[in-house]
């Protein structure tokens, strides 16, 4: 169901205020803003993909997953799934949508983009020695393969049919992220452990190599690889450590540790740009983002924004990053989407969203972004006004 159109955008400027990084929060635009249309999907919407092709957004809500329609903004259907799903990804090229559920021993349900349809529901195998209790699956579109954490392994599964190719077992628990080098048709995903942290690179589902990145003097101070990122134009990887406060810089063909970039307090995400170059780090309790060098690794810039950030999305065809603001603002607004400069970084404007804005997915064709809201229970389509549809 529609519920409204936010079409207002406050006046005047938000005052600077000084956070406890020692900078001050960039004054914005007061322009009009893009229209935000909200669509109510169920409740506490986590996480949300995006199918250009189709015009439609999946969103776990609730006890499944929300189809909503994009272009003419309302719920085309509700998909019920079991154990509480957590996390979605989608495959355009196959009309393929995949959700995690981490609860129960946890499993993987791959639905038909178009219909919703439930195409394959994979659950957990004590012979492969996986839970699914990771929540974390991601897609290699140029292989047609798909990969899910499953405990102590990673299941690669054909995108289309949801057939299990193969199980590669880790060895340690508690993978954090995944990224794909569509290059390579490598994956890198991350694991956390009390003695050290490693990243283990697959191609075709076979282990190539495990990485040190971090060891930590007391196991209180261990990895904690929560997102990740690749630019295929540099051959880089760039993965989060939440508790120390750094991005590690990897080579995407060898998987060689380059360096370690203090970004901020706890990065929890983050987005690459390879039009502009540029890296974008969401630091959640810094409220702060990170601008990095794709090449270097080095930090360019931090640019304070005065509220908890929860996500951060490019949109290259604008060339725009979006970031998902939650608080209060000097503004009075609950929660915002902080719209930056792909290139420089410099603060663009803010569009008011729901109460607690968790995750966004950019549709770039259409020009729009989908805004999940923890709170509300709705999303924030919002239109971004550079689209070619």
């Amino acid at each position: 169901m529609i519920v409204g159109s936010q079409a207002a955008m406050m006046a005047g400027v938000i005052a600077a205020a000084v956070l406890g990084l020692g900078g001050a929060v960039a004054p914005y635009r007061a322009t009009p803003p893009p229209d935000v249309v909200t669509v109510e999907v169920g409740p506490v919407p986590d996480g949300v993909a995006v199918d250009e092709k189709l015009g439609r957004a999946y969103v776990v809500a609730g006890v499944g997953v929300s189809i909503v329609d994009l272009a003419h903004p309302g719920l085309v259907r509700a998909v019920p799934i079991a154990n509480d799903p957590l996390a979605v990804t989608s495959d355009p090229s196959r009309a393929r949508v995949f959700v995690t559920t981490p609860n129960n021993g946890g499993s993987l349900t791959v639905l038909d983009a178009r219909t919703g349809a439930i195409v394959q529901t994979i659950v957990a195998d004590a012979a492969r020695d996986d839970h699914l209790s990771g929540a974390r699956v991601v897609v290699d579109n140029r292989s047609g393969h798909a990969f899910a954490s499953g405990g102590a392994s990673v299941i690669m599964i054909d995108a289309r049919s949801g057939a299990i190719l193969h199980s590669a077992l880790v060895g340690e628990d508690g993978i954090d992220s995944f990224a794909v080098d569509g290059r390579t048709g490598r994956v890198f995903f991350t694991y956390g452990q009390e003695q050290h942290a490693g990243v283990v690179l697959t191609r075709d589902g076979t282990i190539v190599r495990r990485v040190t990145l971090y060891r930590p003097k007391t196991p209180q101070n261990a990895f904690t690889g929560t997102a990740s990122a690749v630019d295929e134009r540099t051959g880089r990887v760039f993965i989060c450590d939440t508790d120390n406060k750094t991005v590690s810089i990897l080579d995407a063909a060898s998987g060689r540790l380059l360096r370690t970039t203090p970004v901020g307090v706890t990065p929890s995400a983050v987005a690459v740009d390879e039009r502009t170059g540029r890296v974008f780090v969401a630091n959640e309790d810094g409220q702060s983002v990170g601008v990095l060098d794709a090449a270097s690794g080095a930090l360019l810039r931090t640019v304070p924004i005065g509220r908890y950030l929860h996500d951060v999305a490019v949109d290259r065809r604008a060339g725009t990053v979006l970031v998902a603001a939650t608080g209060k603002d000097a503004a009075g607004s609950p929660g915002s989407v902080r719209v930056l400069d792909a290139a420089t970084g410099t603060p663009l404007r803010v569009i008011p969203v729901g109460r607690d804005p968790a995750h966004v997915a950019v549709d770039e064709a259409a020009g729009r972004a989908v805004v999940t809201d923890l709170l509300d229970g709705t999303v924030s389509i919002v239109d971004t006004g550079r689209g070619t549809r």
